[in-house]
């Protein structure tokens, strides 16, 4: 992570030219400012804010999936729209459920509402960005003549974030805070600012989504029913306290402390899924134990190897949240081995407001709902290497209202 003799700027270059259409000497010279001003953004102690609104959007959009996807009613947290506190019976894909709910969340408290208005269809919006993300390190390496439907959904996409950086009227006050999308406008060139938004979509969608997925299906496999049941402690203990209109009244950033052991869980579901590989270039000869790699040659790390070291990680294929309680995570601090974000100065810049939003949707999905998976937790695709794992198939549960 260290060495001055890999780079990181120049080892994911050419895949974000391929990927979203970025001249290389504009990334070159806006990667280190960009890594830095989201980091800023999004830092630990800057999340007050944006927890409270992704909390209320996570509410509000859980409740009004759940009911589209299983075939009920969404309840009390919508009373605002009229319906009814019904939930249908209807298995419903957890994949499904998750992304819906955190695609649109986000993309709302990170990007803004004129991004949504734009859309105008959300779910077309979300359907073009998954499969846009489903063959993203192939269209970021390969001919787009050779994945003609990823390179649609690429066009459709920055497209859509054109018209949206176009229209945006960045504030010149201090009246309200910049979304992380205005920031970045504000920091690179005007021209490209479209293709940076594609990479900032990705980029706060990719990993997270899936990692929410895999830690609530390992929570509920029955195996885990105890650990699902302190969490759910956790959970009902901070979001309990809900206002006329159905939602968590006062939520705090301090209050994720007191949603540490989900934190655990969270931590534990990346661990386990974390991506096949991270890249740097060498830009020198780079001593590798008893190895030279020659300058111009791509040196690559494997999360997903690392995390099945049994003597960091003893019972390393369990899911055991607990092996986290020895990790100073507020001070940096994971456990030794760990590289689910990354290391060195250019680790995952978002990974504070990731976990946060991570932490939150697992709370929420186990405080209001009881859910059933219907058949075996899937294993991960082993076709792709960046980036979280994806399920093979579909992972069907049954939800049914508690609160």
């Amino acid at each position: 992570w260290k060495s001055k003799a890999s780079d990181c700027m120049k080892a994911v270059q050419p895949f974000t030219s391929k990927a979203a259409g970025l001249p290389a000497a504009s990334f070159a010279s806006s990667h280190r400012g960009l890594h830095d001003m989201v980091k800023g953004k999004l830092s630990s102690g800057k999340l007050s804010h944006l927890g409270n609104t992704t909390l209320k959007l996570f509410e509000e959009k859980l409740h009004l999936y759940a009911s589209k996807y299983s075939g009920g009613s969404a309840p009390a947290a919508a009373q605002e729209k009229g319906v009814r506190r019904s939930i249908g019976d209807r298995p419903m894909s957890l994949q499904t459920l998750v992304q819906s709910v955190m695609f649109h969340a986000g993309m709302q408290s990170l990007f803004g509402q004129q991004c949504i208005a734009d859309a105008k269809d959300i779910d077309q919006f979300r359907q073009t960005f998954e499969k846009f993300d489903l063959d993203f390190e192939y269209g970021a390496e390969l001919p787009s003549i050779f994945l003609p439907k990823w390179a649609s959904c690429k066009a459709w996409l920055l497209e859509l974030m054109k018209g949206v950086v176009d229209r945006l009227e960045v504030p010149t006050d201090s009246s309200r805070k910049n979304t992380l999308l205005e920031d970045l406008v504000l920091n690179v060139d005007k021209g490209c600012a479209h293709n940076y938004a594609l990479l900032l979509l990705w980029a706060t969608q990719a990993n997270a989504l899936p990692a929410v997925f895999w830690t609530l299906a390992f929570l509920h496999q029955k195996e885990h029913k105890h650990l699902l049941e302190r969490a759910r402690v956790e959970a009902d203990s901070v979001l309990a306290n809900r206002g006329e209109d159905g939602f968590v009244d006062g939520f705090a950033e301090e209050d994720l402390k007191n949603l540490q052991f989900i934190l655990w869980c969270v931590l534990e579901g990346v661990r386990l899924r974390s991506p096949g590989m991270i890249t740097r270039l060498a830009v020198k000869p780079l001593k590798v134990k008893d190895y030279i790699i020659p300058a111009g040659d791509y040196v690559m790390i494997s999360p997903y190897w690392l995390h099945r070291n049994e003597t960091r990680f003893p019972d390393s294929g369990s899911f055991s949240p607990e092996r986290w309680q020895s990790a100073e995570i507020a001070k940096n601090n994971f456990l030794p081995g760990f590289v689910g974000f990354g290391g060195g100065r250019y680790q995952c810049p978002g990974r504070w407001f990731a976990l946060m939003e991570m932490q939150l949707m697992v709370a929420v999905v186990i405080h209001y709902y009881d859910m059933e998976l219907l058949h075996d937790v899937p294993t991960p695709n082993p076709l792709h290497l960046v980036g979280i794992q994806q399920p093979v198939g579909e992972c069907d549960v049954r939800l049914r209202r508690r609160h």
